[in-house]
């Protein structure tokens, strides 16, 4: 109450001032009591600023994620380190295919293809360990549009590492090192015989893996990755046999689930380009309209230039 007193008291009196004077005499109009009230008050303010939590980082909050992800993980559940059996009985798969391989090759085939280094780089422990946990522990798992695509490699390669029954097992590794320095022509046939000791239900598997690292190899003008060199990036002691699944991959594996990894090639060897087809199409019939203008009366030349005209700012944008 006297605070506001000696407010009015100082407006009244200083009508012909400036507001930046009544304001100070305001100001200045308190008595102690009141600046010890706004001194506690602002004690107050700062105690409870500072009890305040910092902000968590993005990695100590994947790091809670994992570990409320683990601790729903059951043996009905898990699919990484499980034989494919298992996994094929839980209802993990799409077709056969374990639901991890078939995500990650599914979002590769259609995102990623022509990213530079692909199976080169390997992708951030964290992100690898967080969708390892979602997956076993039964969560459906969506891939961010931005998701980095060396995330899905690694996780691709984790899952072939961590099978029982893995073609880089014992008795896969056995297969491919009786390969080493034996002709091509014979190597496709030695392949498929050894092979054929494995399970159909696995060999389906490893041929859908097989035909994505070919889909990968065939853009290797964009990716700089061809089948030498992923099979370098997989196993380098066994590169020559690796890099001839990958390459007659056609005629060692069944065809794929997943008809993306199935790439069509022009007469050059480079991938056949949707977009450029689609581009292709709208000029054949931008063609078209330019013959139609071409028969038709000066005054509906000019409305179907300018229709054109319209149209072709449109695509542009």
């Amino acid at each position: 109450k006297k605070m506001w007193a000696n407010i009015r008291f100082s407006h009244r009196g200083l009508r012909t001032k400036s507001d930046k004077d009544i304001s100070f005499e305001a100001t200045t109009a308190t008595t102690t009591e009141e600046k010890k009230l706004t001194g506690k008050f602002r004690g107050l303010l700062k105690r409870a600023k500072s009890s305040k939590e910092p902000e968590k980082t993005e990695s100590e909050k994947k790091q809670i994620e994992i570990e409320e992800a683990m601790l729903r993980v059951t043996p009905e559940t898990k699919v990484f380190g499980v034989p494919l059996a298992e996994v094929i009985s839980k209802q993990r798969h799409v077709e056969g295919i374990p639901r991890p391989i078939y995500d990650c090759i599914t979002f590769l085939n259609e995102r990623a293809l022509d990213e530079e280094g692909l199976y080169r780089i390997p992708g951030s422990k964290l992100s690898i360990e967080l969708f390892k946990a979602k997956y076993d522990c039964g969560d459906d798992v969506i891939f961010d549009v931005y998701e980095d695509p060396t995330t899905m490699v690694s996780l691709i390669l984790a899952y072939i590492r961590e099978a029982p029954e893995s073609i880089f097992s014992r008795t896969g590794l056995e297969i491919l090192q009786s390969l080493r320095g034996t002709d091509e022509s014979e190597m496709n046939k030695k392949l498929k015989e050894g092979l054929s000791n494995f399970p159909p239900e696995y060999m389906k598997v490893v041929g859908e893996i097989i035909w994505h690292l070919n889909a990968v190899s065939c853009h290797k003008h964009n990716n700089k990755m061809s089948a030498a060199n992923l099979a370098m990036c997989i196993y380098p002691t066994l590169a020559g046999p690796v890099r001839g699944m990958i390459q007659h991959c056609a005629t060692i594996f069944p065809p794929p689930v997943i008809k993306s990894s199935i790439v069509q090639l022009e007469d050059d060897g480079t991938p056949v380009n949707k977009f450029t087809r689609r581009f292709t199409r709208r000029s054949q019939k931008h063609i078209d309209v330019h013959k139609s203008i071409a028969e038709s009366s000066p005054q509906q030349q000019q409305q179907q230039s300018h229709y054109l005209q319209q149209h072709l700012q449109q695509q542009q944008q």
